[in-house]
């Protein structure tokens, strides 16, 4: 199995939203995921630049988000990896469209470039996500 992972994160290091390829099975899967607080329907719209919306069903919430899943053909994946970005649209608990943005510059790259170690991720990953240092004023 291989996963390609993109992000969107504030400044804070706070998730907003993100989208993994992940290959393997005979399928290709893009799996995306939008924060608590969307209403469920009517579900996840998803753009490549300025093309058509691709409609997808929220699968399952985890305490990070809310995951849709799209499955996806070479086709796409090669769109993903010419395209300047991904947009992700949701509607938020009023009724107005919350969207996000992925930029997909080195996705390709990424996508078409050597695995990375599954120990140097997972210490990344812990690294971004440990609380900020306190610094005594």
């Amino acid at each position: 199995m291989c996963l390609t992972v993109r992000e969107a994160r504030l400044q804070t290091g706070q998730f907003v939203a993100g989208a993994i390829e992940q290959v393997g099975e005979d399928k290709r899967l893009l799996r995306v995921t939008l924060p608590l607080g969307l209403r469920l329907m009517p579900g996840v719209q998803m753009f490549i630049d300025s093309e058509a919306a691709r409609n997808g069903n929220y699968v399952i919430c985890y305490p990070n988000g809310c995951m849709a899943d799209f499955q996806v053909n070479p086709d796409f994946v090669a769109r993903l990896k010419s395209g300047e970005r991904l947009q992700l649209r949701g509607i938020n608990a009023p009724g107005q469209v919350a969207s996000y943005l992925l930029p997909l510059g080195g996705f390709a790259q990424a996508n078409e470039g050597p695995p990375t170690d599954p120990a140097t991720f997972e210490r990344e990953q812990r690294q971004r996500d440990a609380p900020p240092p306190v610094r005594p004023k």
